[in-house]
């Protein structure tokens, strides 16, 4: 079963990225740019995390079979696992460009706010003491 799936998700794979790339179709320029920029985007927001998977599985797996046992690399392994989907929602802001200009637009105003309260502030201690004076 497992092997089917393999299959066919590498024919998709190797299909999608044929069409893309070597064979001329009946679509503008533009769009076919698009088509490739997201197929890009796609396929390292997949392939990214994947590595970051398969590489403490790999090793859990060849550590069982050989009854080897390090303390050390379980926890890198678990560390590796466990930020798996930290990795996963950085490698998506990065790489499309509508979520990226979110959360720099967001951080922006973050920051902003924060500029306008400490002027803000410092505006009214500079009232206050007129006043007190």
């Amino acid at each position: 079963m497992i092997i089917a799936l393999l299959l066919q998700g590498c024919y998709f794979v190797f299909y999608t990225t044929y069409r893309l790339f070597f064979t001329a179709r009946a679509i503008s320029k533009q769009t076919q740019a698009m088509q490739r920029s997201f197929f890009k985007a796609m396929a390292l927001q997949t392939f990214i995390p994947l590595v970051g998977l398969v590489l403490p599985v790999f090793y859990y797996y060849l550590a069982w079979s050989y009854r080897y046992y390090n303390q050390k690399f379980n926890n890198f392994a678990m560390i590796a696992i466990g930020l798996n989907g930290l990795l996963t929602t950085v490698v998506m802001i990065i790489v499309h460009r509508p979520y990226r200009t979110f959360v720099t637009q967001m951080v922006a105003s973050r920051f902003e706010m924060k500029t306008r309260e400490r002027s803000s502030q410092n505006k009214n201690i500079g009232r206050t003491i007129a006043v007190i004076s």
